[in-house]
């Protein structure tokens, strides 16, 4: 079976009693290390100095996870030969400066596609892939001005991935929008709609030539069933709902709801969205360059459940991040907080509490790392139910190859291991009964990645998990019950497996 996106079931609707059901199931307690520790595996040599982000993607369909970085004039495919050992498998030619890059299915045939933008050209190129880890060449759409962030997301409800670009444009006081373009069933682009945004390069801090590609972010975040779209720029944080008629015919479309200003005046470096409590509405995290350049923080602000924030935390000692991404690296079933940036050889985390905050800020050193780091993913690499990184090191000094480093997961607790990437799908590992309740072990993926995986008992939804993983004991009365087992991937295809289970 090969990967398709389709709408969402009734099983995959969020519920507004989300933030008390979560009383009815208890997540399995389970050891998680508090110091997580990665291994070095391998790196890939760029060409350049300048190695970009770097996306994840099953794009030879074997049910492996390969992944994508891009570096300048090129992007390169990285195909995972098993046991954690990736090759070159193909280079496609990017233009003068790509800065960011989105995978996603933008035609039909349900193949996975790569989307890069190109900030020397003021563009975006579309690879339509084949499906066998090869693509045809790219093909170029101009943007209004550079384009200096992108993300995807199925925001018409067509099965299809529409792109969002935040671009900038010379002179520095024109301001910068934020662009929409829409794929038809062939992969071919337009632009749909352009917001300009009340921010210009002139009102960014001295130093900042362009915002950072890494400060977008695509979540439902007023839980209405459609995702919407996050954006940091200048000292604020945007949060646009998505008013599409979702009904796979009509334009998307964005319109404003939150603008959040930082709470010290600060420039926004990073911004990452997940869940960082027991509500089911997506939280946002982001790193801040102090007024003065008197350091940074990392400000977390946690969704009221409709799509507007409030200030929970405020981390401080952060070193510049350039790209921040929320996931369990621990094992506890709890998301983290994970950045890279001007570390000095370090990934920096920490670790997720469950109530919105997170422990002290930790740093994780590897001499293999470079001193300046471009970007970061954390996606299970082997399939062990771990969640390993892959991280891109610019060179230094300039002049030097930069590198892509992956790091194995080594001692975060194991749980379910995950089935194959081509699909999305679902795999149960144990659903063990005890009196008037029962404990599930299951695990979620797909050539994108798994956002949740949710446990339905009889129709009706117990329990969810914002990760690939999940471990939960949920009470029931005595009998038999049928189990329905739910993954979610990051676009919105769903996949059920069901079974029964008697409970005495």
């Amino acid at each position: 079976m090969r990967f398709r996106s389709v709408k969402r079931s009734v099983l995959a609707r969020p519920l507004l009693a989300l933030f008390v059901f979560a009383t009815l199931s208890i997540a399995m307690a389970q050891t998680a290390p508090t110091i997580v520790n990665f291994r070095s595996q391998s790196a890939l040599v760029t060409s350049s100095d300048s190695p970009g982000g770097a996306v994840t993607g099953d794009f030879n369909e074997d049910g492996r996870v390969d992944f994508a970085v891009i570096d300048s004039f090129s992007v390169t495919i990285m195909q995972n030969d098993g046991n954690f050992q990736f090759s070159p498998a193909s280079t496609l030619e990017a233009g003068g400066t790509p800065l960011g890059i989105v995978a996603g299915n933008f035609n039909s045939d349900t193949h996975q596609d790569l989307a890069v933008t190109d900030g020397n050209a003021n563009s975006l190129i579309i690879y339509l892939g084949h499906g066998n880890g090869t693509f045809a060449p790219g093909v170029v759409i101009p943007v209004p001005g550079t384009p200096v962030a992108i993300t995807g997301g199925n925001l018409r409800n067509d099965g299809r991935t529409q792109l969002v670009v935040m671009e900038c444009a010379p002179p520095d006081a024109k301001p910068c929008a934020l662009d929409v373009f829409q794929s038809d069933s062939a992969g071919a682009f337009d632009e749909v709609q352009q917001i300009l945004l009340p921010t210009t390069l002139s009102a960014l801090n001295p130093g900042s030539r362009v915002p950072n590609v890494n400060a977008i972010a695509s979540d439902d975040f007023d839980l209405d069933n459609k995702p919407d779209v996050a954006i940091g720029l200048g000292t604020r944080v945007m949060v646009f709902r998505n008013t599409s008629a979702f009904d796979g015919v009509g334009n998307a479309h964005l319109t404003l709801q939150t603008s959040i200003n930082t709470p010290n005046g600060g420039t926004i470096n990073a911004l990452t969205s997940g869940h960082f409590n027991t509500g089911a509405a997506p939280d946002l995290a982001f790193d801040v360059l102090n007024p003065g350049n008197t350091g940074n923080t990392d400000y977390v602000f946690l969704n009221n459940g409709n799509g507007t924030f409030f200030r929970k935390q405020s981390l401080t000692g952060t070193r510049f991040a350039v790209q921040m991404a929320a996931a369990d690296i621990n094992g506890d079933f709890i998301q983290d907080l994970v950045s890279v940036g001007l570390n000095g050889n370090e990934v920096g985390y920490a670790l997720g509490r469950r109530d919105g905050t997170f422990g002290p800020l930790q740093h994780f050193k590897d001499p293999s790392l470079g001193e300046i780091l471009s970007g970061i993913v954390i996606r299970d690499l082997n399939r062990d139910s771990r969640h390993d990184l892959i991280v891109t090191s610019r060179g230094t000094p300039p002049g030097n190859s930069g590198f892509t480093i992956l790091m194995l997961n080594l001692n975060a607790a194991p749980n379910c291991p995950a089935p194959g990437s081509n699909t999305v799908s679902v795999a149960v590992c144990s659903i063990t009964p005890s009196t008037n309740a029962f404990t599930v072990k299951a695990s979620g993926n797909s050539p994108n990645g798994v956002k949740r995986v949710e446990v339905w008992v009889d129709g009706t939804k117990r329990t969810e998990a914002f990760n690939d993983q999940i471990n939960a004991r949920v009470s029931v009365a005595g009998g038999t019950h049928r189990v329905t087992l739910v993954a979610v991937d990051r676009y919105d295809a769903v996949v059920k497996k069901a079974t029964t289970v008697n409970v005495p």
